[in-house]
């Protein structure tokens, strides 16, 4: 549950690494009101913010690709193709 005041969105905001791999490419995602920006080694993309399933959906040219937030861990999950990741956020 996110704090009043707090809007939920911003939890994706900030550095994330892969959770399960030692991929040293790191994922940075900002926010300027209802955008988002991804940026991944050299690849930048653009998301928005769904509010029916409190996801974030990146365009990556093909399909709209769900990222979720797990308060639990700090974590998000990106599925994509039947598969998924999880990112740790960057202390």
């Amino acid at each position: 549950m996110v704090a009043c005041g707090k809007d939920a969105r911003d939890q994706f905001v900030g550095e994330w690494k892969s959770a399960t791999t030692d991929a040293e490419t790191h994922t940075i995602i900002r926010r300027s009101g209802d955008d988002f920006f991804i940026s991944e080694g050299r690849q930048d993309l653009v998301g928005k913010y769904d509010e029916a399933t409190k996801s974030l959906l990146i365009d990556n040219g093909t399909r709209k690709v769900p990222v979720l937030y797990i308060p639990e861990s700090d974590q998000i999950v990106v599925s994509a193709g039947g598969k998924s990741a999880r990112f740790a956020r960057v202390k």
